[in-house]
Formats: C-alpha cells, sequence, structure tokens
C-alpha cells in the first residue's frame, strides 16, 4: 500500500496516521509515503515535513500528484485512528521545548479562518504574558497592536510545533498544526475557537470541527470550544 499525503506540515501528519489505520485494518503492508505536490497549493505543502518530525520506517517521495488520503472529510476516521492505537507507536524525533508559556497560535497565510477581532478577544482572555506564534507575522504584529500587549516568539515551522507540544496552553481558531504537536503531548491545554465563534473569511465544513471534537473527547485530555 502507498500512502498518499497532501497538505502542510499539520495535515501531513493526520494523513499519514489516517494511512497507517487503513493499511492496519486491512492487513496491508506499507510501501512508500507520497507527498503529492502537484496543483495550486501552498509552498509549505512541497515540504517533506514528517520525516522531520517522525521516525518513518518507509521511503518518503514527493510526486506530481494530488492524491490524499482525506482524513478530514469524516469524524469517523478519527475514531477509527484512535481505536488502531496507531499513534502510540510513533516515534517522534523532535524534542518539546517545555515552558510556562500560555500560547496564541496565529494562522494566517492561506486560510484565515478567525478576524482580527477574534484574536483580540482571544489575547484579552488571556492576559498580557500571552505569546503568539504562527506564519503570518504581519497579521501577528497587526493583532498586537490593536491588543496593545503580547510577543511575537515565531521562528520557523518547526521550532514553533516544538513550542507548541511543550507549552502550559494554546489558543487557536481551527488549525491541525497545534493539534499534531498534541499528538505527542495529549496533556497540554488547548483551547479552540469554535465554528460559531470564527469570523474570518473562510469557512471550514462543520464536518472538519466534528473530526476535532473526536479528537477532544477520545484523545486529548484537555481539549476545550471557546
Amino acid at each position: 500500500m502507498i500512502i498518499n499525503i497532501r497538505g502542510a506540515l499539520g495535515t501531513q501528519i493526520f494523513e499519514y496516521i489516517h494511512g497507517l489505520t487503513i493499511a492496519k485494518s486491512k492487513n496491508q503492508i506499507v510501501e512508500e509515503v507520497h507527498i503529492n505536490v502537484s496543483g495550486a497549493i501552498v509552498e509549505t505543502a512541497k515540504v517533506d515535513w514528517i520525516s522531520s518530525i517522525i521516525e518513518m520506517p518507509y521511503p518518503v517521495r514527493a510526486v506530481e500528484s494530488s492524491g490524499k488520503q482525506g482524513v478530514w472529510s469524516n469524524p469517523v476516521n478519527f475514531a477509527n485512528m484512535i481505536n488502531s492505537k496507531v499513534m502510540e507507536d510513533l516515534v517522534c524525533r523532535i524534542e518539546p521545548i517545555k515552558s510556562d508559556d500560555e500560547i496564541l497560535h496565529i494562522r494566517g497565510k492561506d486560510r484565515k479562518i478567525a478576524s482580527i477581532d477574534d484574536y483580540v478577544s482571544l489575547m484579552d482572555m488571556i492576559g498580557t504574558n500571552v505569546k503568539l506564534v504562527g506564519d503570518d507575522n504581519i497579521l501577528i504584529e497587526e493583532i498586537i497592536r490593536k491588543a496593545g500587549f503580547g510577543k511575537n516568539i515565531s521562528k520557523d515551522e518547526l521550532t514553533d510545533w516544538a513550542r507548541l507540544m511543550g507549552c502550559k496552553k494554546i489558543y487557536c481558531a481551527f488549525t491541525n498544526y497545534p493539534l499534531s504537536a498534541l499528538i505527542f503531548s495529549p496533556d497540554t491545554e488547548i483551547n479552540m475557537l469554535s465554528r460559531d465563534h470564527s469570523n474570518g473569511y473562510v469557512t471550514i465544513d462543520e464536518e472538519v470541527y466534528s473530526c476535532v471534537d473526536v479528537f477532544f473527547k477520545k484523545y486529548l485530555k484537555n481539549g476545550r470550544w471557546i
């Protein structure tokens, strides 16, 4: 079996786990993992992130195709992944950056799911010691200016991911980037804006939020909607 994945860092990890779950359920041997990079996708979806994050027992290749496992299409996929226990066998190559930080993760470059006012409201909820990480420094600085406080500690994709894995609390709108970090740190508290409280110009399908809800209820110890 070939596991086909398509997407940036967080999506790659969940797609890979979904593929492993399917292979296990069908008693199939995984031959390769393909990162599918054709079509109109962001540059970060053309990078092999999973080999940097997980000890990979299979060859990983970038291919000119658009195939994917489709992990976010159905909440049953998340129930199956958790029940299969394949996540327990993953070996993470990245050490968490331990801290008592409360981090607000900002997703901005590809899809603005929350508005600036949504993020400012989260800043007010967290307090003046809030740290921010994300992929859009211009947006982050705009949020900090409007809130009147906060510190941008963004560095790069892997460092920010390690910070999320090791921090005290995470706040965010929907994004699978911090969720993927908590595969390896399921006790960390994560507070995610619900669909009704996310007022960006991009609306995520209800099925995706249902997937997160399964992940909160069945795997994470401290996943909450706000």
